[in-house]
């Protein structure tokens, strides 16, 4: 099985196509993985495309989110919320290994790396 993966900045998906039926048409036909993930609190669902954002929880030790969830509540709380994380890898000036996420924290709220996050 041949598996494509779109790693974007806003967001990521996932498709395949299945040799056996490759082999036996004339172009393959792309099937996408539909990604599950936190859509509400307490609500797993599928989705054809996992939104690049991760949410740190409140107080350090509640969990994290990614995807559409974590998206919406970046939109509420900012300082927790990790986005275009994968931008950073390739800017000259950033040291990517450096704790410098999520961006709009206090010096002391940024625990992770442009890396780690992607």
């Amino acid at each position: 099985m041949n598996i494509g993966i779109d790693l974007g900045t806003t967001n990521s998906a996932l498709a395949y196509i299945d040799p056996k039926q490759a082999a036996e048409a004339e172009a393959p036909v792309i099937h996408v993985l539909e990604i599950p993930q936190t859509v509400a609190q307490g609500r797993i669902e599928p989705r054809r495309t996992l939104p690049s954002f991760l949410t740190i929880g409140q107080t350090g030790g509640e969990q994290e989110y990614v995807g559409v969830y974590a998206r919406e509540q970046g939109a509420l709380v900012p300082t927790k919320s990790v986005h275009s994380a994968k931008s950073w890898l390739s800017n000259p000036d950033v040291d990517r290994t450096a704790k410098i996420l999520p961006w709009d924290a206090q010096e002391a709220g940024r625990i992770y790396s442009p890396v780690e996050v992607s």
